[in-house]
């Protein structure tokens, strides 16, 4: 039986919502309803648009220790947390072949890349000789949250603006959203591409790797929960957010007193 999929696609301010039937080795697709963005109405209506292809998707793999890697990065920060990565063609479909952790700060509720650790990652990949267009995934997680766009993802995202940008976020139960995105010559989102690991041929020690994703945590990230201050108005403004600094040790973040 083959598996049926509904996919996203955003084409400037229209969204097209199609279903891809794929088998193992072919996809057929075809095209459905078609409404404004933010319609109420999205019921799946069949369409026969003349002269209209039908999207050809790619399927987006990701290496067995690229995986595991994001998946205990994810696992193992207390708040959220985000990194780049390395996207390769793959024949027809794209292959995650790396994901970096970088510098940051992060909260509950967003993350900060470093962009002085940003531009440095990227010197390093054009020291070792490496293609630096295949850096074109950010991925990050929303810890323990539902897996969704927010307004800051999309921020995000369009700030970027890197051509045939990969996005995946994920969160602390396993789950994982894709996403690809393109600026030129126009903006086209395709959402809810699934993301499908490798097999390990040679699987890593777990213990080990995971040691070595906590040290790079407590490294590179800055834990930081926000709080209005109660300091009396007449020293400090007293709308003022404050960024508390949380050792990384620490789950459970400082209560004012």
């Amino acid at each position: 039986m083959k598996a049926q999929r509904d996919f996203l696609l955003r084409e400037g301010p229209l969204s097209h919502t199609f279903r891809l039937t794929s088998a193992a080795s072919d996809a057929t697709q075809a095209f459905y309803g078609m409404s404004p963005a933010g319609s109420k109405d999205r019921g799946v209506v069949v369409m026969k648009p003349v002269g209209l292809d039908p999207p050809t998707l790619p399927r987006m793999f990701i290496a067995a220790s690229a995986f595991k890697r994001l998946a205990l990065y994810i696992e193992l920060c207390p708040f959220e947390v985000s990194g780049l990565g390395t996207v390769e063609p793959s024949g027809k479909d794209l292959l995650v072949t790396e994901v970096c952790l970088i510098r940051q700060r992060a909260s509950d509720s967003d993350t900060e890349l470093d962009s002085e650790a940003v531009a440095g990652h990227l010197l390093q990949i054009l020291q070792e000789g490496r293609d630096p267009s295949t850096l074109r995934l950010w991925w990050h997680s929303h810890a323990d949250g539902p897996i969704f766009w927010s307004n800051t993802d999309e921020e995000t995202i369009t700030s970027l603006q890197i051509e045939q940008l990969v996005s995946i976020v994920g969160n602390k139960r396993g789950e994982f959203g894709c996403r690809l995105d393109q600026f030129t010559p126009k903006r086209l989102t395709v959402d809810g591409l699934p993301l499908i690991p490798l097999q390990d041929a040679a699987p890593e020690d777990e213990e080990s790797l995971r040691r070595q994703i906590f040290g790079e945590l407590r490294e590179k990230v800055t834990l930081i929960q926000r709080d209005v201050s109660t300091v009396p108005e007449i020293f400090l403004d007293s709308s003022c957010v404050l960024e508390i600094p949380i050792p990384f040790d620490e789950h459970e973040p400082p209560q004012w007193k």
